[in-house]
């Protein structure tokens, strides 16, 4: 009897050693091989399992993450001999042909739709004797996965018995029913017995009663690794403090909510914490559907769910040198946890190697609890069960803002935040609360930070008027700095201990004041004057100075604080040098955290970079909202350009003898606004972009949900498109009123209308027929559940909850208008499944995007481009779902499937016919938190470049091929393999090195340090030109990258949210500023700038040079906007400040910013007397980087300001310079 086994788990292959041998004792008949197929196997491993197969009588393998080219290779050589073979899964498109057993093949079973199990099909129903062999043999291949689900010593020997019984082995024991719990329940780990309650369980086993019980999800059963040794070891050691509570599942699919309640609810105390060590979604899987009723139990239940989990395909050196999980074991292990709700996700146990088997030939692996790891869990469970317990008066809570760029005017800076104001809501709330703390008003916090200059500075000496500031002894922060690993690191960049930033060699300067029991500080600045200032704060190179980490052990070991709470979008921790995810003790956010519970209030629109802090510091990142949004409307000249086009027009029909006066004023207005050159009708229609455009009207405050008339203009913008498929508002209008005209605004007006009469009285005015009716009903109530939501807001009671030890349910963040179901805010955030990137919508707009690029181009240039450059960002990626990867797919000619396992996506070629032109070229420039979330999409992309690049088509219909073959040829030339020849050659992905983040372009223009524009391509191609490939994560390549940008015809980039103009962020002109800089420079010449704007119903491409326009009219120079931001006086100044040094950056990396730009930001900033003054008084040390950015930008030559502009400029810049002394 010959039974082979091939699986990719360590631990089952241990299992059935240890089981084998213990039958060959008694049974020496009985062979069995055993194969791994993590792998790829050498030619001695398949010389060896061809020998097995011509003597096996079954071959038995898992597929489960298994090497698929392996597993089919194996699979081919067992049909070639008589031998049967069985699958464990039903896995792939194929799964039938896998299957040989006795009467029984895969063409006789059929899966059950409903209820996802095998039956004997309907054929061959005339032969009844065969039919009921079949279904024995159907029956026994049942028997034999649940064995092998049931997994452990015992099951394994009884499997080797069944099967050897089937095989006509003589002598052999009748095989006992597998040993297994199937439902979900207390089952100690020490003792494998299952309790029927907490209480019996307590008494049973000896536990203490008394201490916190926090609760353990495990698998009770595991077919692949062996994890209850870790579950039982785990448990005991947490026995000082606390009682654990183990629940075992039989399976991943099987939750059963109603029995856990049944238990919680019988307790005599509460649980305090759930540790899940459950992979994937809480009873549902790898497909990651959530389920709504676990979902409302833990919400009920209000206790935290971490997650640490076991790395079960990874050794312990093969982690701590990587920069990041392996994509399927973060899937399994941090993202679709996540959809639950589960924080702290970071390794506890790995695979470790204890020796080779002779006999078996495969290597033996465990898996080991990562000491290190183990300590951090049980300090962090330890300080959140202590949270829980503290009552509010006596908590200590550490408030931390940003001070960046490092200076007085950029106090508690933040993404759409009022800063201030929020920490004030927040202290009120505290105060509310019991907790020790005196409220104060957003003057008094601003005063207290200015008074006694609390911001950050490089230099730090004593200054008797200010004695009374926050100290750390650098002799005490030493004994706690020493104990960190990596300090090496920090001694060789910074300096001897304690370096130069923020002390007097004596001690550190904590920039922060105590108020009562709450701590209220700024984050240090990541950098240095007596740095290059131009070093990026994202650049992971770089470790934390030696009073970053300082501060923070401060809050720990001097103010106690119990937990940490991070104010606003975003700091500077998460991006400090470490993994990716999967956080192991060298990692500086995680030593920094150390081990207090962290709160993070975080933007719901920027779900991205939300996901990198939540991971990489341990976070509990719960949302706030964005300012209202209105209308920007047309002010000044753009008024008046509007009434002399309308005017012209009336006259060509009554007075056309007045149409060339109006012609001339029409005509000097535009040339003086930047609209020379524009036709009639070009002209109307971005005066009708800019009047209907939506900019943020002032900034939000933690805890205020948006006023009835913001939420009722917040709900017709959202529904200016369908979702899920009900009808717009708009629509809804035309078929109620069809009379009514689309001019002015008029259909939102009355939509707007329509929408208050229905929330007010549920009133559907103008409804007839039963269809329309109820089309309006589904609209209307469909809006109100919007309003509703948008004027809710969780905000202030969710970091409450929080702060109590409780539970804060998961929520999608992304943009509010195209997931309006991401409000109310106040929730824990995530970033929906990245497997199902791209979506059909986002491929849609994608080809759409594409082809309107390629008219614009062609237009312009009277051919298509044959290589157009992308940029690809994670936030862009997250908010759209994948237009820009959509677009990607279009350019190359390609179409997403999605594959067998109902998971992932994958590329398949679209035919040359199909396709109707030749295949684009790309070059691709990622982002570095694109990386850390899409792994999967660059995985994909590259199989699919590699299929283009093998397509049996010309070069001249294939310029993508074309460019592989070139560059492969000229590699082989260089000596590379013909294997490394072609991954290199097909690589298309680009971006910053593994684990970094950034281009370093922005702080060189923050800092000014830089003396032409060269310096700043020089600076991208430094931080991006590391490739992506199919084998390559992050290398080094330089000249690969030069070779794939000077390609390069056109640069495209999206604007994908209303949030941001392409003025306000300085990450445009980063990226597709600093890539286009790029490609010039290789080029020898520019290439074209194309925006798409897709946050309107049909995207919008135009040149760089008129989105910039539009961001510059619809915000920097439109009174609404500066009225709005005014109301929140000091923040309102720092934004001002940074979108015009944004202008700066544009002008530098696109040249594309016309000189009427800078005048108009002269005239709307500086000329007007009234304005700059309350800019001044609001915030002096912001105005004078505004007044400085506009000096520079004409030195530089930008800008060629007249006489009078220029004196006026130095003037305001002097009164500036003389207020603040």
């Amino acid at each position: 009897m010959h039974i082979i086994f091939a699986t990719s788990s360590s631990g089952t292959l241990n299992e059935a050693r240890k089981a084998h041998t213990g039958v060959l004792k008694t049974y020496p008949n009985i062979k069995l091989s055993l194969f791994s197929m993590e792998e790829s196997l050498h030619a001695e491993q398949w010389s060896r399992f061809e020998h097995a197969c011509s003597s096996a009588n079954i071959f038995i393998y898992d597929p489960h993450g298994a090497d698929n080219e392996v597993m089919e290779r194996m699979v081919d050589i067992c049909k070639a001999y008589e031998c049967d073979q069985l699958s464990l899964m039903i896995n792939g498109a194929k799964w039938e042909e896998f299957i040989r057993f006795g009467p029984l093949d895969g063409s006789d079973i059929q899966l059950e739709p409903r209820s996802g199990q095998l039956a004997i099909s309907d054929k061959n129903n005339d032969d009844v004797d065969q039919q009921k062999l079949r279904k024995q043999a159907l029956e026994d291949y049942e028997q034999i996965k649940r064995y092998w689900h049931a997994s452990s010593i015992p099951n394994w020997q009884e499997l080797i018995y069944f099967v050897a019984n089937l095989y006509g082995e003589t002598g052999v024991p009748l095989a006992k029913a597998p040993s297994y719990h199937d439902k979900t329940g207390i089952i100690d780990p020490e003792n494998n017995i299952y309790y029927d309650s907490v209480d019996l369980f307590l008494h049973e086993c000896g536990e203490d009663p008394f201490k916190p019980k926090i609760v353990f999800f495990y698998l009770a059963s595991q077919a692949r690794i062996k994890t209850v040794d870790m579950i039982r070891e785990l448990k005991e050691r947490l026995k000082p403090f606390a009682t654990v509570i183990p629940i075992g599942f039989s399976s991943i699919m099987k939750l059963d909510v109603e029995e856990l309640d049944r238990i919680f609810t019988e307790m005599t105390d509460k649980i305090e914490l759930i540790v899940n060590f459950i992979g994937f979604r809480l009873g549902t899987g790898p497909k990651g559907e959530g389920r709504a009723d676990v979902a409302e139990w833990l919400e009920k239940l209000n206790v935290p769910m971490i997650h640490p989990f076991f790395l079960t395909r990874t050794t312990l050196t093969e982690w701590e040198e990587a920069k990041s999980l392996y994509s399927v074991e973060a899937m399994v292990n941090v993202v679709l946890p996540e959809l639950d709700g589960a924080i702290e996700t970071y390794p506890i146990a790995a695979i470790q190697s204890i020796g080779f088997d002779e006999k078996y030939q495969f290597e033996i692996k465990e898996l080991a609890l990562i000491e290190d790891r183990v300590n951090y869990f049980i300090h962090r469970i330890d300080r959140w069960l202590r949270l829980r317990r503290t009552e509010n008066r006596y908590k200590r809570l550490a408030l931390i803002g940003y001070n960046y760029p490092p200076g007085e005017g950029n106090l508690f800076s933040g993404s759409f935040l009022d800063t201030f104001s929020s920490i004030s809501a927040l202290l009120n709330k505290l105060a509310e609360e019991g907790y020790q703390v005196e409220p104060m008003s957003k003057e008094e916090l601003e005063i207290q930070f200015r008074r006694y200059q609390l911001f950050n500075e490089t230099s730090w000496g004593v200054d008797e008027d200010l004695d009374e500031r926050l100290r750390y002894s650098v002799d005490k922060a030493n004994l706690h700095l020493n104990k960190y690993r990596e300090q090496e690191k920090v001694n060789s960049y910074w300096g001897h201990y304690p370096g130069k930033i923020m002390t007097d060699g004596t001690d550190f300067f904590i920039p922060g004041f105590i108020n009562g029991n709450v701590f209220i500080g700024l984050q240090p600045s990541r950098t240095g004057s007596d740095r290059d200032s131009s070093t990026n704060y994202h650049d992971q190179s770089i470790p934390p100075h030696h009073q970053y980490q300082a501060f923070y052990t401060w809050l720990e070991k001097e103010f106690r604080s119990d937990a940490i709470v991070h104010i606003g979008t975003h700091g500077t921790l998460e991006y400090l040098p470490g993994k990716e995810n999967g956080m192991s003790s060298a990692c500086f956010p995680d030593q920094l955290v150390q081990s207090l519970p962290h709160f993070y209030l975080y933007y719901i629109g920027n779900p991205s970079e939300a996901m990198l802090a939540k991971r990489r510091t341990h976070a509990v990142v719960s949302s706030y909202q964005a300012p209202p949004f209105r209308e920007g409307g047309l002010h000044g000249v753009y008024l008046e350009l509007e009434h002399l086009l309308h005017e012209y027009r009336e006259a060509e029909q009554l007075d056309p003898l007045r149409c060339g006066k109006i012609l001339e004023e029409i005509e000097a207005i535009a040339n003086k606004s930047g609209f020379s050159n524009k036709q009639f009708e070009e002209i109307e229609q971005e005066l009708h972009r800019m009047q209907y455009a939506l900019i943020p009207y002032g900034l939000h405050t933690i805890g205020e949900g948006l006023g009835h008339e913001d939420a009722i203009d917040h709900t017709v913008y959202t529904m200016r498109k369908e979702h899920k498929g009900i009808m717009s508002l708009k629509n809804l209008v035309v078929q109620l009123k069809p009379a009514l005209e689309d001019r002015e605004g008029v259909l939102e007006k009355e939509a707007a209308i329509l929408l208050e009469k229905y929330i007010e009285s549920k009133e559907i005015p103008y409804a007839k027929e039963d269809s329309l009716v109820k089309a309006a009903s589904n609209t209307l109530a469909y809006g109100e559940h919007i309003y509703l939501q948008a004027r809710g807001n969780k905000e202030l009671p969710s970091i409450i909850r929080a702060l109590n030890g409780g539970y804060l349910s998961a929520k999608l963040a992304g943009d509010v208008y195209r997931n309006p179901e991401s409000l109310p805010t106040g929730s824990n955030v995530y970033q929906f499944d990245p497997r199902s990137v791209p979506s059909s919508s986002a491929i849609n707009r994608g080809k759409e995007i594409a082809e309107a690029t390629l008219a614009q181009y062609y237009e312009a240039n009277g051919r298509i481009p044959h290589t157009v450059a992308c940029v690809l960002w994670g936030v862009e990626t997250s908010r759209t779902q994948g237009e820009t990867i959509g677009q990607i797919l279009a350019y190359v000619g390609a179409k997403a499937v999605k594959r067998s396992d109902a998971t992932n996506m994958t590329f398949e070629l679209i035919p040359l016919a199909e396709l109707g032109r030749p295949r684009i070229n790309v070059a691709i420039s990622i982002s570095g938190v694109f990386r850390d979330l899409f792994p999967n999409a660059i995985e994909e992309l590259n199989n699919l470049f590699q299929k283009i690049s093998l397509a049996n088509e010309e070069e001249d219909n294939n310029f993508f091929k074309s460019l592989t073959l070139k560059i492969k040829k000229a590699l082989l030339r260089e000596g590379y393999t013909e294997d490394d020849a072609f991954d290199l050659a097909t690589s298309r992905i680009f971006g910053p090195r593994a684990g970094e983040y950034g281009t370093g372009i922005n702080h060189m223009i923050e800092g000014g340090n830089w003396d032409n524009e060269e310096e700043l391509g020089e600076m991208y191609k430094h931080h991006s030109h590391y490739v992506y490939s199919k084998v390559r994560r992050g290398e080094s390549f330089p000249s690969l990258y030069d070779v794939n940008m000077e390609a390069a015809d056109v640069v495209s980039q999206l604007r994908a949210s209303h949030e941001y103009e392409i003025t306000d962020l300085d990450d445009y002109y980063n990226f597709f500023g600093g890539l286009s800089k790029s490609i010039e420079k290789v080029k020898g010449r520019k290439v074209d700038i194309y925006i798409t704007d897709t946050t309107q119903i049909t995207p919008h491409t135009e040149s760089v040079k008129y989105a910039i326009n539009r961001g510059v009219r619809t915000r920097l120079t439109n009174p609404k906007w500066i009225e709005g931001l005014l109301k929140h006086p000091y923040h309102g100044v720092q934004h001002m400040a940074k979108k015009t040094e944004n202008l700066l950056g544009l002008a530098a990396t696109t040249n594309q910013v016309e000189d009427w730009v800078f005048s108009n930001i002269h005239d709307t900033y500086v000329r007007d007397e009234t304005l700059q003054e309350r800019i001044r008084q609001a915030n002096s040390h912001a105005y004078r980087q505004l007044l400085g950015t506009l000096v520079e930008v004409t030195e530089r030559g930008y800008w060629k300001p007249t006489e009078e502009q220029w004196q006026n400029l130095k003037e305001a810049f002097l009164e500036t310079e003389a207020s603040m002394e």
